[in-house]
Order: structure tokens, then sequence, then C-alpha cells
């Protein structure tokens, strides 16, 4: 009895895809979270004192996404 019939395959590079998309990161939570930040009017300090007290930038915020992946 014939259970199932398979072909073997050439492996095919993965050029462009390495390319396009370098970076692969996995998780195994059940949700994930995508951070947008905005970038115009985004400041770097220069210089940061451990010494001396920071203050908040209430002006530049975040948005936070959640998805459930299908698998």
């Amino acid at each position: 009895t014939l259970l199932g019939v398979f072909r073997e395959l050439d492996i095919v590079p993965s050029y462009w895809l390495d390319l396009l998309f370098p970076h692969q990161m996995s998780s195994t939570d059940e949700y994930i979270d995508l951070e947008k930040i905005p970038r115009s009017g985004r400041k770097l300090a220069p210089f940061v004192a451990p010494m001396a007290q920071g203050r908040a930038i209430y002006e530049e915020g975040a948005r936070v996404e959640r998805f459930k992946p299908g698998y």
C-alpha cells in the first residue's frame, strides 16, 4: 500500500530574503508588541551626567500595537 509520495527539491538560495530581511526575531510569547516611535522632532542627548537630575519629556510619545500570531 502506497501511503504517500514526496519529491526531493533542490535547496533554493535565500539571497533576496537575506538581503531584504537580514534580522530574524523569534518569540514564544502569546502576543507580540510593536512600538512605533515618531522620528520627526526626535532629539538625542549629547551628554548624560550621572550625578545630575534629568527632566521628563512629555511631548514625545509612542504607540504600541499588539497582535496575536496565528501559529
